[in-house]
């Protein structure tokens, strides 16, 4: 059998597969009850998210699950769930499945305007919305809404993506949350911060020598902003499990369930002390050695 009609059958076998457990899993969200916007913010109030704050949202749109409504309306949901007093940041990557270095290797100019968020349906109507800033970072440009959208979506100078300036660190500086919906753990990019924050006890470098990158503002005009991406080094030492084990065992994830949507909110100032204090007593969460691929 040639390769290409191998390839074509193992992707129909996907589909099907695919397609199978959708359905099973809408079976089954309709046994356990489905739900909409308003009980998604309830979960989140019952979590701990109030009025005023500051979150990071990290979201899946999976209807099978059991929503009801549409992107729009979860994202609206987020937004409810904090009110105008408070802030939304969502990540709108213009890639997936790649990493961000490779991701710049193929040239392609960011425009914070055009440049599509590729991490999910939601975050695409949620940056599209007219009361939401963009910020020009060209491999982790963030959507906010809300009291601090200006300061979330700054640029920073400094090249690194995930240092103390960066939005994770100002999430942390705002005393905000992390919030993983429908997504799971492996899905919270604070996970780069803390690396970040811990860096000097890594056993391999965490960023690749800055690079000049061009992004397009919404006024079209071009400049040039130095950025630094993630080594494949760290990327392939990291130990996710590791850390959602030493932050649950803290109790620092509340989590539900909306019928067979997960529901994770964790303050971001909290996640970083643990982790401070517990590589001050030489726990890692990144191996020494490389996994086999």
């Amino acid at each position: 059998m040639k390769a290409p009609d191998l390839r074509g059958k193992l992707a129909d076998a996907r589909r099907r597969l695919d397609r199978a457990r959708h359905d099973v899993e809408a079976r089954v969200s309709k046994a356990l009850g489905t739900f909409g916007p308003a009980e998604v913010v309830d979960t989140l109030r019952h979590l701990g998210v109030v009025a005023g704050d500051t979150i990071m949202v990290h979201v899946g749109f999976e209807p099978q699950h059991g929503f009801t409504g549409t992107p729009v309306e979860l994202a609206q949901a987020f937004c409810d769930a904090v009110g105008p007093e408070g802030t939304v940041v969502m990540l709108t990557m213009p890639y997936q499945g790649i990493s961000s270095h490779a991701y710049l290797q193929q040239g392609k100019p960011y425009d914070v305007r055009r440049s599509v968020s590729r991490v999910g349906i939601v975050t695409e109507v949620f940056r599209r919305r007219k009361d939401v800033a963009r910020s020009l970072h060209p491999t982790h440009p963030v959507a906010a809404w809300g009291a601090q959208q200006a300061e979330m979506a700054r640029l920073s100078a400094d090249p690194a993506p995930f240092g103390p300036d960066s939005p994770f660190g100002r999430l942390v500086r705002l005393g905000g949350k992390v919030v993983l919906y429908d997504v799971p753990f492996k899905r919270m990019t604070f996970e780069h911060y803390l690396e970040d924050h811990v860096q000097a006890v890594l056993p391999v470098p965490l960023y690749r020598p800055a690079v000049e990158v061009e992004v397009v503002d919404r006024d079209k005009s071009r400049h040039t902003v130095r950025v630094q991406t993630l080594t494949a080094e760290v990327n392939a030492r990291r130990n996710s499990k590791a850390l959602e084990k030493a932050l649950r065992s803290e109790g620092l994830l509340r989590e539900a369930r909306l019928s067979l949507a997960p529901v994770m909110v964790a303050d971001a100032r909290a996640m970083q002390a643990t982790v401070d204090a517990r590589v001050a007593r030489g726990w890692r969460f990144h191996r020494a050695w490389a996994l086999p691929r």
